[in-house]
């Protein structure tokens, strides 16, 4: 309720912020469980997906973000729950996996931090994948934020992992083949929004 209500409050706020040009809109539509991962620029990433996004996604959050108590008051608010990088966070992926059995939208940044390129993507994000049966939507964010710019985000098709592993148990060979199919759909996105 928290999130419909700041997003209705504040879009025409947010909307004048984050200009955007959104390349396959189409494919931002979902039933059900789904992952939607996205590369990551700025602080202000989900903030931009969360505005032009039709349902809510739950976002994976590093764990310093709410040591700031107003900072982490919101984000909790908003659904975000911390991961501690580095570290086997069980309690991370429980989380993750409770948000996915429940249907809902799983907002994942796989580089696992801010970068300014394209970096290589984390192996949770396809284990959490495999083991829910979720597809992913990818997205790639580009272009500049501010009042004077515009941000661009590209949505792609939806991807089933399983196309990949065929039914096999994901061995490191296969998780690697998987990342990299993520990481050249992905790098397809950034084509598309660096015309």
């Amino acid at each position: 309720m928290f999130f419909w209500t700041v997003k209705i409050l504040f879009y025409p706020l947010l909307w004048l912020y984050f200009k955007t040009k959104i390349y396959g809109k189409q494919n931002r539509k979902s039933k059900g469980r789904i992952i939607v991962m996205a590369n990551h620029l700025s602080i202000r990433d989900p903030i931009l997906l969360d505005l032009h996004f039709p349902r809510q996604p739950i976002y994976i959050a590093k764990a310093e973000l709410f040591k700031y108590k107003f900072f982490g008051f919101i984000l909790k608010k908003l659904g975000a729950f911390e991961v501690r990088r580095g570290v086997s966070d069980i309690g991370a992926v429980r989380t993750a996996l409770r948000v996915l059995n429940e249907e809902r939208v799983l907002g994942i940044f796989p580089e696992g931090g801010r970068r300014t390129e394209l970096s290589q993507f984390e192996s949770g994000i396809v284990k959490l994948a495999l083991k829910t049966d979720t597809k992913i939507i990818p997205v790639y964010i580009g272009g500049k934020y501010g009042l004077f710019s515009r941000a661009r985000l590209a949505y792609g098709e939806h991807i089933d992992l399983k196309s990949i592993t065929k039914g096999e148990k994901p061995t490191p060979e296969l998780t690697e083949k998987c990342l990299e199919h993520l990481m050249n759909e992905t790098i397809k996105l950034k084509e598309i929004v660096e015309r």
